[in-house]
């Protein structure tokens, strides 16, 4: 009885566990580079939590998690977890390699979600017409990066909270 408890108790505080602020630093390596990646967690909110994915150039690198913070604090965003991964010199989608790193990157961010019992990359868009807005159900697989809308390649400071408000 008291194991069940525990059980039932722990899931019950499982939202609370997944709703503190941190920034986690990480790389992803894709054919012998090496990349720096950032998880910025910013929220109370339930288990859906959506995000949004960020690259930028390694100088910039540092003032677009400030700037992430900033909006985050000054706005009242939809969304709670942002992904950056530092690609330099990266503007658009022009060759297998730049997609074959975005897609590693999504994969991976899909597997620690997963882990974690949250939404993923897997999904598709619907349009509410009520909210007038874009929302995401799970239940069909994303096949394809053109589909995934919430990433803005090369992004500069500058441009982080106009593109986070949208």
């Amino acid at each position: 009885m008291r194991k069940y408890l525990l059980i039932i108790s722990f899931l019950f505080f499982k939202t609370f566990i997944y709703s503190q602020d941190f920034i986690k630093s990480d790389t992803l390596k894709s054919e012998s580079e090496v990349y720096r990646t950032s998880h910025i967690s910013m929220g109370n909110s339930g288990l859906t939590k959506y995000f949004k994915i960020l690259t930028c150039d390694s100088s910039d690198f540092k003032k677009i998690e400030l700037e992430i913070i900033n909006c985050y604090t000054k706005h009242k965003l939809e969304y709670t977890e942002f992904y950056i991964i530092c690609i330099p010199n990266y503007i658009k989608l022009q060759s297998n390699k730049e997609t074959d790193i975005l897609m590693k990157f999504i994969n991976k961010i899909d597997a620690e979600r997963m882990n974690l019992n949250l939404s993923t990359a897997l999904i598709k868009l619907k349009y509410d017409f009520k909210n007038n807005k874009f929302e995401y159900y799970l239940d069909e697989p994303k096949k394809d990066l053109i589909e995934f809308k919430d990433y803005k390649l090369n992004i500069k400071p500058n441009e982080v909270c106009m593109f986070l408000r949208r």
